[in-house]
């Protein structure tokens, strides 16, 4: 009986049929995302002074940042299951809100004049 507990507590590990087809998938629907981006932004940027690492980071990176929360979402619900993520997904932008708030609360009381 003990070790039938035990083995109960244990989390059940991730199926690796999930962890494979998550992977591709991710990597499939990045792409295009990755796509959809002009090569002309990057050179206009790297034209206007920024290195390659700052082109990737000030022109690339926002513009596929909808693909990535995309695939987080989609890899997240494959992975963990619908319900699981259901749950996830509506209590972490409550969370987020949160934060933000306290943040912006904490940003704002030393702006005042005195």
């Amino acid at each position: 009986m003990a070790s039938a507990a035990a083995a109960a507590a244990v989390p059940r590990l991730r199926s690796p049929f999930r962890i494979a087809m998550t992977i591709p998938f991710s990597a499939i629907m990045l792409r295009g995302f990755f796509d959809n981006v002009p090569d002309s932004r990057e050179v206009a940027a790297m034209v206007d002074g920024a290195s390659r690492f700052g082109a990737l980071w000030r022109i690339i990176i926002p513009g596929i940042t909808p693909g990535v929360i995309a695939t987080f979402i989609s890899s997240f619900n494959i992975e963990w299951g619908p319900m699981s993520a259901a749950a996830v997904l509506t209590i972490l932008p409550t969370m987020i809100a949160f934060v933000i708030r306290w943040i912006v609360a904490g940003l704002t009381q030393g702006a005042a004049k005195g």
